[in-house]
């Protein structure tokens, strides 16, 4: 019993912990619809970028380190998640700028 209670308990605080965001974003001279670039935070700091539900990028920034690059691709665009450590007022967070084919699509903050 006191198994499952630490199980809820440990499986809350990393639900609780996650949160995501989302920008729309339409290639220049594109006719489709826009993409839904998410960006999503996990309880270990992990941020994960998808681009209309496929995952494009995953990683984090070091534990020494203050910001971090990821790169990857979408449907042959260029993608690059930058991570950022930032100072907040009692605490620290983490700002992530995605740029597609090196335009600015959204600026991400937890």
């Amino acid at each position: 019993m006191k198994q499952l209670i630490v199980f809820a308990i440990l499986a809350s605080v990393i639900i609780g912990c996650s949160s995501s965001n989302f920008a729309s974003y339409r290639p220049p001279g594109s006719t489709e619809s826009p993409w839904r670039v998410t960006a999503e935070k996990n309880a270990l700091n992990q941020i994960s970028v998808s681009i209309n539900d496929s995952l494009v990028v995953k990683g984090g920034i070091n534990i020494f380190g203050s910001s971090e690059e990821l790169k990857g691709t979408y449907r042959g665009h260029n993608v690059v998640a930058m991570l950022t450590k930032v100072q907040k007022f009692l605490s620290s967070g983490i700002q992530c700028v995605v740029l597609i084919d090196g335009e600015m699509v959204s600026k991400f903050e937890w």
